[in-house]
């Protein structure tokens, strides 16, 4: 995925704030990922061995793919930042 990111201008957001704004997004991503953790499927809430493998794979895909965003969050303020200095 190619990441397309802001370039501050003098009446933009101040490069400062779009780093606080990706960070806090990150930091957000990753309480919300330690929460989908906390509600990972347990087998004794499933009919059927089957029913809790597939939930709890679906819950796995789903704590990675946030986990991927918190990832390209971060990217892309070390990439504001890099193309700041």
């Amino acid at each position: 995925m190619q990441t397309i990111n802001p370039t501050p201008y003098l009446n933009g957001t101040a490069e400062e704030e779009l780093l606080d704004q990706m960070i806090d997004a990150r930091t957000a991503l990753f309480d919300a990922v330690e929460k989908m953790k906390a509600a990972l499927p347990h087998g004794r809430d499933y009919p059927s061995s089957i029913h809790y493998r597939n939930a709890r794979d679906e819950a796995v895909r789903r704590i990675a793919a946030a986990q991927d965003l918190a990832d390209l969050y971060y990217q892309d303020a070390i990439n504001l930042n890099d193309a700041g200095a």
